[in-house]
């Protein structure tokens, strides 16, 4: 079999490829060995998935979730610590495995300033500020990074669902030159942005209700394949109720009457 991205064989790949990052709580959408190669996964590990974890918006979100790394560590949130005094301290506040909270200022020239303030109650307020996906789409840049992480997203969404039909794979997404731009966009960085909608569908916290099993969940993350009647098909990922749609054939195209931005 040859990698779905670069072509190249991956006779003597050991990597699995997760299709969403374990660090935003994925554990069980993995395409086995042989899909992706081990230098394509390294890649889209290091200069991808790295860089998108450590935007503001996603620490953020992976702290308020309390969605802990690959080491099993959550991110903190930067806050502020307000005295009585006009004097501020930055800090950050990182949930703990166990529901704990640990506060500590953010530079560590800062820890006496900190310790005074806290043992002479001279502060009166904390402030955290909540950072929505919007803070993501401000810049040319993030944009740029968060649409070939979901264009890596689709053809590897593809690859799941043909992985139990008999050379699906290579027939339909390595052999398939339709797919050259997308999976190359995503890998190589080649060509201009693609154009990604972006809407929150529902609260990152949102309660989901089974009716049948009589139980209760919150969805992480979510994701599906579309296509239209022109045959154009979609990728569609939501991450805590932020949806993602990106059309994998064309890079001006939207679905569906969604806004492009």
């Amino acid at each position: 079999m040859n990698c779905v991205f670069c072509k190249t064989s991956t006779e003597d790949s050991k990597s699995r490829e997760h299709i969403i990052p374990e660090s935003l709580g994925n554990e069980e959408h993995i395409l086995p060995p042989g899909i992706v190669c081990d230098s394509c996964n390294n890649y889209f590990a290091v200069k991808i998935e790295q860089p998108l974890l450590s935007f503001p918006y996603f620490q953020s979100l992976r702290s308020r979730l309390r969605i802990p790394s690959k080491r099993n560590i959550i991110p903190p949130t930067q806050g502020i610590l307000r005295p009585i005094l006009p004097e501020q301290i930055k800090i950050n506040i990182r949930p703990e495995i166990d529901g704990s909270l640990s506060i500590y200022p953010s530079q560590e020239k800062d820890e006496s300033k900190f310790i005074q303030m806290i043992l002479s109650n001279k502060s009166n307020s904390m402030i955290i500020p909540i950072l929505d996906y919007d803070s993501i789409l401000e810049k040319e840049e993030s944009m740029r990074l968060l649409s070939r992480f979901v264009a890596k997203v689709g053809i590897e969404v593809l690859a799941q669902k043909l992985i139990e039909i008999p050379n699906g794979i290579t027939k339909e997404i390595v052999e398939n030159a339709s797919l050259d731009r997308v999976r190359f966009y995503a890998r190589f960085d080649k060509g201009p942005t693609w154009k990604l909608s972006v809407a929150r569908q529902y609260s990152e916290d949102k309660i989901h209700n089974d009716l049948l099993e009589n139980s209760s969940y919150q969805i992480l993350h979510e994701y599906d394949i579309y296509a239209e009647e022109n045959k154009n098909y979609f990728i569609r990922l939501t991450i805590a109720g932020v949806e993602y749609v990106l059309n994998l054939a064309d890079p001006e195209c939207g679905y569906n009457g969604h806004a492009i931005k």
